[in-house]
């Protein structure tokens, strides 16, 4: 690469690997002033309570023997909390370059050589785990926290190892659920 190309590109790289950084919202309102608490109000007089008929002890949870059917899916409420969680995620740490619908189109991916995968088509570079199966989503969390230059990829994928487990998982889930295949 020509020397003047170079010194072109990699300030420009630079200025969109900053820009793909965690966002921090910013509030122009002021601080609210605090406000006295309203005074206490008597709690009324107690009323005699039936003693306490005992339980029966809870039953404990033995782990399921290998083979043994797997556990009821998630309810809805949780599916849509992880969903929330993992859109967070995304939006603030991957969306620059990824794009809002994980085709790798983000606004930052114009400058970028590679181009940022396309989720949406599957296109899933590595099997971290070694199970044979690329894009799982084990293989999407250990991507995203140890960056792709650790696993052979390029060095514009980023690592974000200030992730919490949670965090990971929630990523790693939505960013799968971009190829339902």
């Amino acid at each position: 690469m020509p020397l003047r190309s170079m010194s072109i590109a990699l300030p420009s790289i630079l200025v969109l690997l900053a820009a793909c950084g965690p966002q921090q919202p910013q509030s122009s309102a002021p601080p609210a002033a605090s406000e006295p608490a309203p005074p206490a109000v008597p709690a009324p007089p107690a009323v005699p309570q039936p003693p306490a008929v005992p339980q029966p002890p809870v039953a404990t949870v033995t782990p399921a023997a290998p083979g043994a059917t797997a556990a009821p899916p998630p309810t809805a409420a949780a599916t849509t909390a992880a969903h929330a969680a993992g859109e967070k995620v995304f939006r603030t740490y991957c969306l620059t370059c990824h794009g809002a619908k994980g085709e790798g189109d983000g606004p930052a991916a114009v400058a970028l050589n590679p181009k940022p995968a396309n989720f949406a088509t599957g296109a899933f570079k590595y099997d971290t785990n070694g199970n044979g199966i690329k894009g799982d989503v084990e293989d999407i969390k250990v991507i995203v926290h140890d960056g792709a230059a650790k696993h052979g990829g390029s060095p514009l994928m980023t690592p974000w190892p200030m992730l919490s487990a949670e965090q990971l998982q929630a990523v790693a889930q939505y960013v799968k659920a971009f190829h339902a295949g």
